[in-house]
């Protein structure tokens, strides 16, 4: 494995309950991106206060016992950059196209992989219980983290944020899941909306006869709407679960690992957030990435931020504590 330099770690004040691992973008480090997301200011009610991250992960801050670490990815020559070296998780060929040399981020993939597992498998022995451990990422290190999340060697941590990011390989996983771009994207809305799936005879009988009395009885017309609220059948739910092994085993042969039967936690809550003036990771690269995840059935929140370009804002702070808040509360 390259050579990693020693991330940069906020020590909870008090006892260590949790831990967050945050992975930087292109040419940057772990030092470089911990200083301005940490200290970028914001405000939180109850009560009223202008604040950073750093303050709140304080004894006494809303994310108190918090463990925050931010790692550097290996130096490496990054296309984009005229070959120049930098802190990365793989190359970039071409800012505005990331398909572009695609296979030459393989590489840098499964290195960065073994050591972002090797960092949970440390965390996990400090803290106890990997279901305390979130991952998150900004830019190139949310398209790290949701790989290394659908490789499932991360299985069993508590959460994953993905902020600025895209999903790396996304056509090809696209292509894996579903024989075709309609089908995946009905079958996307289902998982996300709910829809009604395909009746039993029983079932549709049941339904006539209900119909036939709701004209005479209010009782039975709300049984009916009762009755008929869109739900995701056993069958979908098969469809979605064999997307999401699909997908897996792609990244599994993509990333040369152990060819094994592994499952993705649905439950795991994920938030991915993103400006819609993004220019350099675009806007519709999120949109991509949200609609290949809810087809595998995952356990998704994204969230847009009006306004805002590649960079952090006050929403996405707020909304970033929440999630931490709800992967506290779950252990």
């Amino acid at each position: 494995m390259l050579h990693h330099d020693e991330p940069y770690i906020i020590h909870p004040e008090g006892k260590h309950t949790h831990t967050l691992i945050l992975i930087h973008g292109t040419s940057t480090s772990g030092p470089e991106f911990a200083k301005g997301f940490l200290d970028f200011e914001f405000n939180l009610q109850n009560p009223p206060r202008k604040t950073t991250l750093r303050n709140e992960f304080r004894k006494g801050g809303v994310l108190d016992g918090v463990r925050v670490v931010f790692p550097s990815g290996s130096l490496k020559k990054i296309t984009a950059l005229e070959g120049r070296e930098g802190h990365a998780w793989f190359n970039v060929h071409q800012w505005g196209d990331r398909t572009v040399g695609e296979d030459e981020q393989v590489v840098g993939m499964r290195e960065s992989l073994v050591y972002l597992k090797g960092l949970v498998e440390a965390e996990e022995k400090l803290v106890g219980v990997r279901k305390r451990i979130v991952l998150g990422g900004f830019s190139q290190g949310s398209a790290m983290g949701v790989i290394a999340v659908l490789s499932g060697e991360l299985g069993g941590i508590g959460g994953f944020v993905g902020l600025s990011g895209w999903l790396p390989f996304r056509r090809q996983i696209d292509e894996v899941m579903g024989e075709e771009k309609e089908g995946l994207r009905a079958e996307s809305e289902v998982v996300e909306k709910g829809e009604r799936g395909w009746k039993k005879p029983w079932r549709l009988m049941w339904d006539f006869v209900l119909s036939c009395a709701a004209k005479v009885s209010w009782m039975f017309s709300w049984i009916l709407r009762r009755r008929s609220r869109k739900v995701v059948t056993s069958e979908q739910e098969k469809q979605v679960t064999r997307r999401r092994g699909l997908a897996v085993q792609y990244v599994r042969t993509l990333l040369s690992l152990p060819s094994r039967i592994l499952d993705i936690e649905t439950t795991m809550p994920i938030l991915l957030g993103h400006g819609d003036q993004d220019l350099k990771v675009r806007y519709e690269w999120a949109l991509q990435m949200r609609h290949s995840l809810l087809g595998m059935g995952l356990n998704l929140k994204s969230k847009t931020y009006d306004g805002v370009k590649h960079w952090y804002c006050e929403p996405e702070m707020k909304d970033l504590i929440l999630i931490l808040q709800k992967v506290w509360k779950l252990t």
